[in-house]
This record gives structure tokens, sequence and C-alpha cells, in this order.
């Protein structure tokens, strides 16, 4: 976990008002950033987060008692806090990460619907630069992994100006005299990005 969720906590603990410090609360500072952390580990980082600040907080104090209570009442919060994400209540926009045999089955995925237009310069171009693209370096923060060629990558920036010009043109305003193929992988390409920001807001995905 990175140093910013402990930071992020440490402000909170320290900080935030009395009545706001519940193990609910607490957990959701954890989740936001990393909405696929498993129980156990989400436990550790509050746990150690606690530890870090206890001697800074006077005993006796409500704010000392506020923390001790994270701890003891975690189980419980924990399932609230699965069951509002469960019913939709709170959201996150944090995409799953892929594993490395999803983002290989995406690729070859995205590679045969681009050789499905053979007669499109903009389809042979852009499935060049995606048997290009090395699958060693790809991670599931990047749009391609997820079949997604988005307008700011390097493959769509390095287009000739005459591809990159149709990629950026409108599939619904595609002048007639372009492919009809052209206008279909441009919409294609859109309904990819569309679903993609769609499915980014999912429910917690938590193993409750």
């Amino acid at each position: 976990m990175s140093n910013n969720v402990y930071a992020k906590l440490r402000n909170f603990l320290l900080n935030a008002e009395e009545k706001t410090i519940t193990a609910g609360s607490v957990i959701y500072q954890v989740v936001g950033e990393n909405p696929w952390i498993s129980k156990d580990e989400l436990k550790s980082i509050i746990e150690f987060a606690v530890d870090l600040v206890e001697d800074q907080i006077d005993q006796g104090s409500k704010r000392y008692e506020s923390l001790h209570k994270v701890l003891s009442e975690f189980e419980i919060s924990y399932r609230s806090v699965c069951s509002l994400l469960a019913i939709g209540a709170i959201k996150t926009n944090k995409e799953k990460p892929l594993t490395p045999q999803q983002i290989i089955k995406n690729i070859n995925e995205l590679k045969g619907k681009l050789k499905n237009y053979k007669k499109s310069p903009l389809h042979k171009r852009l499935l060049l630069e995606v048997e290009k693209a090395p699958l060693t370096t790809l991670n599931w923060k990047k749009p391609l992994a997820s079949q997604v060629i988005s307008d700011s990558s390097e493959m769509v920036q390095q287009l000739p100006q005459d591809l990159y010009n149709i990629f950026m043109t409108d599939s619904s305003a595609e002048n007639v005299r372009h492919d009809v193929e052209i206008a279909e992988i441009k919409a294609e390409v859109v309904k990819l990005r569309d679903d993609n920001e769609r499915s980014n807001q999912v429910t917690f995905p938590l193993s409750c």
C-alpha cells in the first residue's frame, strides 16, 4: 500500500471531526484508494495507522476513545460498508485490475475486430500498431489493455494526418465518401470507450 494511504489515514485520524471518526469512515478512507484490497490487508493497514497516531492523542479524550472503537468495531462496520456498496448507496470509480491472461485475451479480441475491416487503411494501421504493442508492458491501467483505443494514445497521435482526422471525426458526422467500415470502426471504438467508462462506475468489490 502506498505511503499516500497512510498519510491520508493519519491526517484523518488526527484532524477529522471526532464525530466522523468511526470504523466505517476509516474503512472508506482506505478503499477509496484501493477498492480491490483484501479484508485482511485492509484491517492490517488500519491497525498500523491506529498504532501510528495513538501516542499523538491524549488518553482519555473522545478522539482517543473513537480511535480504539475503530478496531473493536471493524468487523461489523466492514459488513455495513459492504452492504451499502452492494445496494449502490456507495460507489467507486476504480476499475478492477486485469490479469495478464485477461490482457492477452483482450488484445487478441481487438486484433480480431480490426482484421474484420481489411479494406480500411485506418483499420490496417491500427492493427499494425496493436500488433506492435509490447504485452509485457501493458497493465490494467492502460486503456488498450481493455480493448480501448484512446484518442490520447501514442498509436493514435502518431497516425498519418489523414487517418488521424478520420479517427477523430465523430462517427455520426462521417462523410459518405469515407468507407462505411471506417465509420463502423470509429463507432465501435467510441462504444468500447463508453462501455469502459460505464463499467468503471461499479459497486464496491470487496469480498464480503
